[in-house]
C-alpha cells in the first residue's frame, strides 16, 4: 500500500500551467472544456488555482512513481468550480534535488480509465 501524505500549502502551481495551458483551448488533450463546465474561465484563472489548492488540502497525495526526474504524486477527490464540481486527479512532481513540489496538471477522472 502507497503511503498518503498532503501536498505542502507552498507548492508551485504556474501562472502558465492554468492560463496557457489548462484554461486555454488546445486541439489535443484540452481541459478548458471541462473546466468550463464546472465554472472556470480563461480571465479568471486565480479561481482555477484556489480550487486546485483547496483540492490538495482536502485530500490527501499519494506518490505515483520516482524516477530520475523526481518523485511524482497524485491526489484523487473532486474539483469545485464556481458553479460545479466534479471528480478530478491532480499531479505533481518534487524535482530531483528540490524541496518544493510543483503542480503538473489535472485531469477529469472520467478521462483515467
Amino acid at each position: 500500500m502507497k503511503s498518503a501524505m498532503r501536498i505542502p500549502t507552498d507548492a508551485i502551481i504556474a501562472p502558465e500551467k492554468l492560463s496557457g495551458y489548462l484554461l486555454a483551448w488546445r486541439a489535443r488533450n484540452d481541459k478548458s472544456a471541462f473546466l468550463a463546465r464546472l465554472g472556470f474561465a480563461p480571465d479568471r484563472p486565480d479561481l482555477l488555482e484556489a480550487a486546485i489548492r483547496e483540492h490538495i488540502q482536502r485530500h490527501d497525495a499519494v506518490r505515483d512513481e520516482v524516477s530520475v526526474y523526481g518523485e511524482v504524486f497524485v491526489v484523487d477527490g473532486e474539483l469545485v468550480g464556481p458553479i460545479a464540481a466534479s471528480p478530478i486527479r491532480s499531479v505533481w512532481i518534487r524535482r530531483s534535488r528540490e524541496t518544493v513540489v510543483r503542480f503538473v496538471t489535472l485531469k477529469p477522472r472520467a478521462e483515467m480509465s
